[in-house]
């Protein structure tokens, strides 16, 4: 499978080829929601039954990596800094974060907690600072009002502290454990920002709050974005260049051929987020960018897109989709279920 992208920059044009590769069977029957690439050759992918599989060679091959002592947790996202350092992270039926430093050879918990209804949706990282989104849940100084689970590391994941900023949930709503890529972290000359996207609300939002110093979290921008709301819709990805600007997408994983209200793009001009002219194939769970080739790419169950006008504009890549996706150089990953992992070549 070919596809080729014209793009007027400026007076030249760029053109983007990419092949499929088959899918990598030998990863097995696990479903992959987490994908993390730390440079063009060294890749960790992690998803249902514990499973967690790590490659050095650009996903030519992968080694299974598994976190052994909880083989039944689904571990829906994952962030690693080499070789031999990552931190992943799973989603329901209480909550546990664990950290290799040996490549994957053992893994011990860094973050635990059984209370009811807790669900992390995903990780972020800028160098050693992070945070971890968990979905809104009743607090003891809220009685009346679901709040967000914000954990906060400075030490690359060896400790969290938990924060719930006064921030409440709407009816309804929650994030989306997808693919990892709902929350941000920015580290700043004077604070810290962090923003998460919604979904099952009536309306769709981007909730930040600022972090002033180590211990305290202070309000900041609520803003409400151009995709569909209700129970199943809302955003489920977003890649940022910077703080608020970047494209957001989801749709309803139920209805994955419905384009209506599911893409955003920032408009600088207008200085807001704003719907795409021409929206993706359908449902978009995973998206990333790619600085090189300056293109921004989105995945879903029933296709890969790719826009090089900042979300803009959406144009079919490969009838190849999936949960997840990430960019680095001339390649594009896209993690999906039943074991599968594609690669991209882009060549221009």
């Amino acid at each position: 499978m070919h596809f080729r992208l014209l793009a007027l920059l400026g007076c030249s044009f760029l053109s983007v080829q990419a092949q499929d590769a088959v899918h990598a069977d030998s990863l097995g029957a696990c479903h992959f929601r987490g994908l993390g690439a730390c440079n063009k050759r060294v890749l960790w992918v992690s998803g249902t039954k514990g499973n967690v599989f790590r490659s050095t060679n650009g996903g030519t091959t992968w080694k299974a990596v598994p976190v052994s002592a909880f083989p039944r947790r689904d571990f829906r996202d994952i962030h690693a800094w080499n070789r031999r350092s990552a931190l992943a992270m799973s989603s329901g039926d209480s909550a546990v974060i664990m950290r290799t430093r040996n490549g994957g050879k053992t893994w011990a918990p860094v973050y635990q907690n059984n209370q009811e209804g807790i669900f992390l949706d995903a990780l972020d990282f800028h160098r050693r600072k992070g945070v971890c989104l968990g979905d809104p849940m009743p607090v003891s100084t809220s009685p009346d009002a679901l709040r967000y689970l914000l954990l906060i590391t400075d030490d690359a994941g060896k400790s969290w502290k938990e924060f719930w900023p006064d921030m409440p949930a709407r009816e309804g709503e929650a994030a989306f454990a997808a693919s990892g890529s709902c929350v941000r972290y920015f580290a700043g000359t004077s604070n810290d920002h962090i923003v998460w996207i919604t979904g099952g609300g009536p309306q769709v939002r981007m909730p930040e709050v600022l972090r002033i110093g180590p211990h305290a979290l202070q309000n900041g921008n609520n803003t409400y974005l151009p995709l569909r709301g209700g129970p199943g819709w809302g955003a489920y990805t977003m890649t940022l260049v910077a703080l608020r600007q970047g494209i957001i997408l989801g749709g309803n994983y139920q209805e994955h051929q419905r384009r209506d209200s599911i893409a955003a793009w920032f408009n600088l001009d207008s200085n807001r987020f704003e719907p795409a002219h021409e929206a993706p194939g359908g449902y978009r769970s995973g998206s990333c960018y790619n600085s090189k080739h300056k293109l921004f790419f989105c995945t879903g169950t029933n296709g890969t897109d790719v826009s090089s006008d900042a979300g803009k504009q959406w144009t079919m890549f490969s009838k190849l989709g999936g949960n997840v996706c990430v960019s680095k150089g001339n390649y594009l990953w896209v993690a999906a279920s039943k074991g599968k992992v594609y690669r991209f070549i882009l060549r221009t």
